[in-house]
């Protein structure tokens, strides 16, 4: 696995743990909960959209290479 998937599974698994906390300490906060849904959809969509850009720009360059030839 590469270093920064590393970084960011351990963001989501420190949110996670951070939430169950704050559940067992105090009263269902929905503002919490949501808050940190969306950190943790936000990471995931980030690291999906960059895959693809990159799938995508080696797509291109490949074409680029195919038409000068």
């Amino acid at each position: 696995m590469k270093d920064s998937t590393l970084i960011k599974l351990a963001a989501i698994i420190g949110l996670v743990v951070l939430e169950i906390a704050n559940l067992l300490t105090a009263k269902i906060d929905g503002n919490v909960l949501l808050t940190i849904g969306a950190i943790i959809g936000g990471i995931a969509g980030y690291q999906i959209s960059s895959d693809k850009i990159k799938k995508l720009k080696k797509e291109i360059e490949r074409l680029l290479e195919e038409s000068e030839e």
